[in-house]
């Protein structure tokens, strides 16, 4: 997925303002941007665009599975255009584990038990309550946002059965 001018001028006619890239991945790019509404302040928002309608529909059915949990990014809301899909999510001030890592080296325990217990609770309500597998659970898909931990990118998420395992090999 390549981002565009196209797909800029297509989220200032949604009333959106791009402010910059957040990041690329291999089914879309998650931007940074405002949301104008008319009457009120502007909100800061983080776009996930895709051109995979597939894809696109298989994160939107996570998300309503998934609801709200403090540890799991929300989903504001969904449009489509032509060819283009995008999923608004709450955008978050902080830096992911991986670079906070390589920022900052390894976390002390006391440190690092919050995030755990934050991560372990948000998978919880995945697993048990929504009944998701993330399935791509790693240090660039988690965030830290000053004492709040939250898990990332959901588009590789699978709704399973209770009590069922994945299990490759």
């Amino acid at each position: 997925f390549n981002l565009t001018v196209q797909h800029i001028h297509l989220l200032e006619r949604r009333s959106y303002r791009f402010l910059n890239v957040l990041g690329h991945g291999e089914y879309g790019s998650v931007v940074h941007a405002e949301k104008q509404a008319r009457s009120l302040l502007p909100t800061q928002v983080a776009l996930k665009l895709t051109d995979n309608f597939e894809t696109f529909l298989s994160e939107l059915r996570v998300f309503n599975l998934l609801g709200s949990h403090p540890s799991i990014v929300a989903q504001r809301g969904s449009f489509s255009d032509r060819n283009i899909h995008v999923i608004e999510l709450e955008y978050l001030s902080g830096q992911t584990l991986l670079d906070f890592l390589l920022t900052n080296g390894r976390l002390q325990a006391y440190l690092a038990r919050p995030y755990f217990a934050q991560l372990v609770s948000g998978m919880l309500h995945s697993h048990t309550v929504a009944g998701v597998a993330h399935r791509d659970i790693k240090a660039e898909n988690l965030m830290i946002c000053g004492q709040q931990l939250f898990i990332l990118d959901w588009g590789m998420g699978l709704q399973i059965a209770p009590n069922e395992y994945l299990f490759k090999g």
